[in-house]
């Protein structure tokens, strides 16, 4: 055998083609802790205000305004807010209360019907009086409706939307961040302040309630007339 490289057949065999060196694997895109950080934030900053303020599912965020004017109340938590300067007039939802509908009614401690949502925007219309007809608000975002969803100062006595809770004329609005005025709804009930003193369906319940029926009413119109073609 003449050499190592000389097959039993005298035939050198065909050289393999060397291998191409295997590429080095990337390493799986990482973030740096930095950027991790960041992320974490910015999530936790959308979790939060989801939690807090449900309604901005379906309103705008909007920078804090200020402003102040003669206040026209509405019904129990809203108000029409006109600067003294002649600026933009500003409708107002109250921030985190709700009080009972315009055309709802409560029982009193006698159980007889009264139409709380009636007093219950007296009420609101007596303490704005009381502070000249005057009230100084910060919004905290806009609403569905456009509104400015507001806390309110009327005179130098706090704000209307605490007072309304814990004189018993509107109730803490947990679903839209009114979890702080839980302590003010605790002593209206305790005290048998306002609604408190009979039974009411809270505003959301007796909204839903008033929405169901006017469903039904349109599905059983729409019946008979298919009846009657």
């Amino acid at each position: 055998m003449s050499s190592l490289s000389t097959t039993l057949g005298g035939v050198r065999p065909t050289p393999r083609a060397s291998a191409a060196p295997a590429q080095p694997r990337r390493p799986a895109a990482t973030l740096s802790g930095a950027a991790r950080r960041c992320c974490a934030a910015a999530l936790a900053l959308l979790v939060a205000t989801s939690n807090c303020t449900p309604a901005l599912s379906r309103a705008a965020t909007a920078p804090r305004v200020e402003f102040e004017g003669a206040a026209r109340v509405v019904d129990g938590d809203t108000l029409v807010v006109t600067p003294a300067d002649g600026g933009v007039t500003h409708r107002v939802r109250l921030f985190g209360v709700d009080a009972p509908e315009s055309k709802q009614s409560c029982t009193d401690v006698n159980g007889t019907a009264y139409a709380c949502g009636v007093r219950s925007a007296d009420a609101l219309r007596k303490r704005v009086a009381a502070a000249g007809g005057r009230v100084h608000c910060v919004t905290v975002n806009t609403d569905r409706y456009g509104r400015d969803v507001a806390v309110c100062d009327a005179g130098t006595s706090g704000d209307v939307n605490t007072w309304l809770v814990s004189e018993g004329w509107a109730l803490a609005y947990r679903q839209y961040g009114g979890k702080q005025y839980d302590a003010a709804e605790a002593h209206a009930r305790a005290a048998g302040a306002g609604v408190w003193a009979g039974t009411l369906t809270p505003p959301w319940e007796w909204r839903a309630q008033q929405r169901t029926q006017a469903g039904t009413a349109a599905t059983r119109v729409g019946a008979e007339l298919r009846r009657n073609d």
